[in-house]
């Protein structure tokens, strides 16, 4: 793989400052068992990020309730529980903030895709441009060493984020998208604790 066929902020995917945008999104994984029926999970919600770059994730399934604050700002991941009315709140050091970072925008295609580590891909080329929700985006696709798994990713330079993938392998499809994008900065109050909620804090050793 050449060392420049993906972009750098592929690796960096949180914490974009001057780019806000509040999006809905899906993350749907289907599996195929030999002799056995289909299996299709759906996964979605809201997606916010502000002119400081935090971002939060939520759920339109009730069944799901853990919401998701990313907060750069401060250095902390803040998890809602709004049944319980519990907030947890992880303060972040230089060492974890990368890997909590992946975790609003990368989904379930951290599992099939292996992150985007080098050492398991085994091709990789651009797919040129194409516009997606009035975007401009650039595609690159990557496969493994096995050969067994393929996957596609969509990348605007605007937002300096990806707005769709697609990861194909041996009995499971995977895709994510954003769509109904709004280039609007959100309200202050989406990324804050709201006052009823009883905070719980950790910090990371």
């Amino acid at each position: 793989m050449q060392p420049d066929v993906f972009p750098s902020a592929f690796k960096s995917v949180l914490g974009i400052k001057g780019r806000p945008f509040q999006s809905q999104y899906e993350d749907v994984l289907l599996e195929r068992v030999p002799d056995s029926k289909e299996s299709r999970d759906v996964i979605r919600g809201w997606v916010f990020r502000d002119s400081d770059g935090r971002e939060r994730r939520s759920f339109l399934d009730s069944s799901r309730d853990e919401q998701i604050i990313f907060d750069p700002v401060s250095s902390q991941m803040i998890s809602l529980y709004p049944e319980t009315k519990i907030a947890t709140v992880l303060r972040l050091s230089t060492d974890n903030q990368p890997y909590f970072s992946a975790l609003t925008w990368r989904c379930r295609v951290l599992g099939l895709a292996g992150e985007l580590v080098p050492e398991i891909i085994a091709q990789a080329e651009k797919l040129g441009y194409k516009t997606i929700e009035g975007l401009m985006c650039k595609g690159y696709r990557m496969v493994d060493h096995s050969g067994r798994l393929a996957t596609e990713f969509w990348y605007s330079d605007e937002l300096e984020g990806v707005i769709q993938i697609k990861s194909v392998g041996e009995g499971r499809e995977y895709t994510w998208r954003l769509f109904n994008i709004s280039r609007i900065s959100p309200d202050a109050q989406v990324f804050t604790v709201p006052e009823n909620y009883r905070i719980q804090l950790f910090q990371d050793p």
